[in-house]
């Protein structure tokens, strides 16, 4: 029988990261309408409508593994 790998927990920054991105939304919102954007420790590392791009940026400017990666919808998209 196969082994079972629980996943890592999100660290604790991540969730810093998290509230962070909630407490600034309304800014967020007004200068990142309807793109992706990537924080770490507070700090908005990329934003962009490409989250492939979002995420190569991010990861050239930290080497972190809990960069946070959050759509900034401003309501406007329907699904």
């Amino acid at each position: 029988m196969p082994s079972t790998v629980s996943p890592t927990p999100p660290s604790q920054q991540y969730w810093l990261d998290r509230r962070w991105i909630h407490d600034n939304y309304a800014r967020l919102v007004s200068e990142h309408a309807n793109e992706w954007i990537a924080v770490h420790r507070g700090e908005l590392l990329a934003s962009g409508r490409d989250l492939g791009a979002v995420e190569d940026t991010a990861r050239g400017r930290c080497s972190a593994s809990d960069i946070v990666l959050q759509f900034i919808d401003d309501g406007s998209l329907i699904f």
